[in-house]
């Protein structure tokens, strides 16, 4: 691997929550120094944000920190920062012995048409998860994989709105798991040069 986004969890109820979003961001700063600190691999500190109802968010390129207000997604946007929405159609498919297929963890306003009017925003979308893709070799819910689902949507969104959507691919990793499904064409392996790759567009996913 050249390099590595490191997504700790955060949900927006501890980010709406004074005392336990200092102790949450006290957390990330100590992380995001001895990434940056860390030779021979670019580590680009980030996170992963949770919005109940809604759905899963990677954000990197921000410091957490110098984001203001209770919208984190829309504040890290205005500074700049990369949005993507992770595993959109990861409904639940209750497959024995994996505890995750039992929750809901989809983009409710791509799973659930018609659910929600909330428009994020985004500039990226997840069409490819290691551990969901390992479910759906077994189910598919609606008859297509949620790569599939994920793939057709982001099309469809980047058209319909009008806005520029790059492609991206995650480990989704919580204990060993990891895999390089993303490539970004870049200058360099450095955290600026990977992120300009990331906003640009240009990217290749895959295993």
């Amino acid at each position: 691997l050249a390099f590595v986004v490191l997504t700790p969890h955060l949900d927006a109820a501890a980010w709406r929550s004074p005392p336990r979003r200092a102790r949450w961001l006290a957390a990330w700063g100590k992380m995001a120094t001895a990434a940056r600190d860390e030779p021979g691999l670019t580590l680009v500190p980030g996170l992963e944000y949770t919005i109940d109802g809604v759905g899963h968010f990677g954000v990197s390129g921000v410091d957490p920190a110098q984001l203001a207000g209770d919208d984190l997604l829309g504040a890290a946007t205005r500074a700049g920062g990369f949005v993507v929405v992770n595993h959109p159609f990861a409904v639940p498919t209750n497959l024995p012995g994996m505890p995750a297929s039992r929750v809901d963890l989809s983009y409710r306003p791509w799973s659930q048409p018609g659910a929600t009017t909330r428009v994020d925003p985004l500039a990226a979308v997840e069409i490819w998860n290691v551990r969901l893709a390992l479910a759906n070799l077994v189910s598919r819910p609606g008859g297509q994989t949620a790569e599939e689902r994920a793939l057709a949507a982001a099309d469809t969104d980047a058209r319909t709105r009008r806005r520029h959507l790059t492609l991206v691919g995650g480990s989704d990793n919580h204990s060993v798991l990891a895999l390089p499904t993303t490539w970004v064409h870049a200058r360099s392996a450095g955290a600026a040069d990977v992120l300009a790759g990331l906003a640009a567009g240009a990217t290749c996913v895959g295993g």
